[in-house]
């Protein structure tokens, strides 16, 4: 019987190395989103934050945000400028903030001093593990003595939004949520235990074959 080792090979390769794709953690983005005047305003006094909840384990790569740059406060010269935050959730009292879940103090990454053009598209220096099912929130606060928006996404999707005013923060799961998108990357698959032995049985078969020659 001949023995086709290096189509096996090449398949086991195939397997080995198989990699999933990025994938989408949370989108209400949709085209034209970042091309209106309305938004939730974010100045010196105010902080706003969205909640996302992965449905998978994920490695985030890239978050996009739909925020305005055009609109300083009167008065004042500065361009706007944002600091965004992802930072990890707690539990909150619903009859007090009426949100169940609020951000925590935990900062998983940030970007500072961004200036908003419509469309922004932050990647992120290190790594962030994120898990499904658990919580997480972006946060847009501006920076130093400015104001702009952070644009209601276009297809009238809710969203759980937060304001913070001081230290707490106040909101619902039912306010028009800002244009996001969060984009991350699954692992890469461990071949099983029978793969690997297959693939060292391929290794032998192809070098005898060639001793044999």
């Amino acid at each position: 019987m001949k023995l086709r080792t290096p189509s096996l090979l090449a398949g086991l390769a195939v397997l080995g190395s198989a990699q999933a794709g990025p994938v989408v953690l949370y989108d209400n983005l949709t085209p034209g989103g970042y091309d209106s005047s309305t938004g939730w305003t974010i100045n010196q006094i105010s902080t706003i934050g969205q909640m996302f909840t992965p449905a998978v384990n994920a490695t985030l790569t890239q978050l996009q945000l739909a925020l305005s740059s055009f609109e300083p406060v009167v008065g004042s010269t500065n361009t706007p400028l944002y600091d965004v935050l992802l930072v990890n959730s707690v539990a909150s009292d619903p009859e007090v903030t009426g949100i169940p879940y609020e951000p925590g103090t935990t900062v998983l990454h940030s970007w500072t001093a961004l200036q908003g053009q419509g469309l922004n598209v932050l990647s992120l220096s290190s790594p962030v593990s994120v898990n499904a099912g658990t919580n997480y929130w972006v946060v847009v606060k501006s920076n130093p003595n400015s104001s702009g928006l952070w644009f209601f996404n276009a297809n009238g999707l809710l969203a759980t939004q937060a304001t913070q005013f001081g230290t707490m923060w106040l909101g619902d799961d039912e306010n028009l949520g800002g244009g996001m998108r969060v984009i991350g990357e699954t692992g890469v698959p461990v071949p099983e235990p029978a793969t690997v032995a297959l693939a060292g049985l391929a290794l032998g078969l192809a070098a005898r074959r060639r001793r044999n020659r």
